[in-house]
């Protein structure tokens, strides 16, 4: 009962499920980091809450590539937190982008509500924490000079496609349960795009950070 109470709509037992098990993760996920965060940095970060809202609500479209294709800048400072602050602070900021365009779109259904609200979460702290493991290697190319640039940038690039594997993974995962459609088809007809997005939001997290 509790689980079809997520649901406005009928949809397959396996796409509640899955939701179900989204939220146990991502609730205390989200609650931990959100106390690390205050606790560790107080308000030092909190300017990054105002500029990843703003970004989530203006939305860029991208006509060379898909019809109705959209982007925004907030994963640019949910990636400057990360390198800035750490793990905690990018999920904050990650569920801050996600509430903004949340409001921006207003979903009519109530899981997507929830969905697009624990995605973020569990991405975000699974890639940040990806991040600070590679981050803390000592390996010898990666100690100074030229070999630590290049560590450093194949490290930011190779998170930023890691990061989008993980999310456009978990949403296709949830469409294809819910629709009852091929996950690779899904993937491919919506998401394939986005690679170049994530990876350059990555990038620009640095640079907004270093300009900074």
């Amino acid at each position: 009962p509790f689980c079809t109470r997520l649901f406005a709509d009928p949809v397959p037992d396996n796409a509640r499920g899955y939701l179900v098990g989204l939220l146990m993760l991502a609730v205390p996920t989200y609650l931990w980091c959100a106390h690390s965060a205050w606790t560790a940095y107080q308000p030092s970060w909190l300017y990054l809450i105002g500029l990843t809202a703003l970004a989530s609500w203006f939305p860029v479209q991208v006509f060379s590539l898909k019809d109705r294709l959209w982007i925004t800048l907030s994963d640019v400072f949910v990636f400057a937190a990360l390198f800035q602050f750490g793990p905690e602070v990018a999920v904050v900021m990650a569920s801050v982008g996600s509430i903004s365009a949340l409001l921006r779109v207003r979903p009519k259904r109530s899981y997507r509500w929830l969905f697009n609200l624990a995605q973020p979460v569990i991405s975000t702290f699974l890639i940040g924490h990806l991040y600070s493991f590679l981050r803390g290697l000592s390996l010898p190319w990666n100690t100074e000079g030229a070999g630590f640039t290049l560590h450093l940038m194949a490290i930011i690039v190779g998170c930023g496609l890691i990061y989008f594997t993980i999310a456009s993974g978990m949403t296709t995962m949830a469409i294809s349960m819910s629709r009852q459609h091929s996950f690779r088809v899904v993937f491919r007809k919506n998401f394939l795009w986005f690679v170049p997005s994530a990876v350059g939001a990555s990038v620009a997290g640095l640079l907004y950070l270093l300009a900074g």
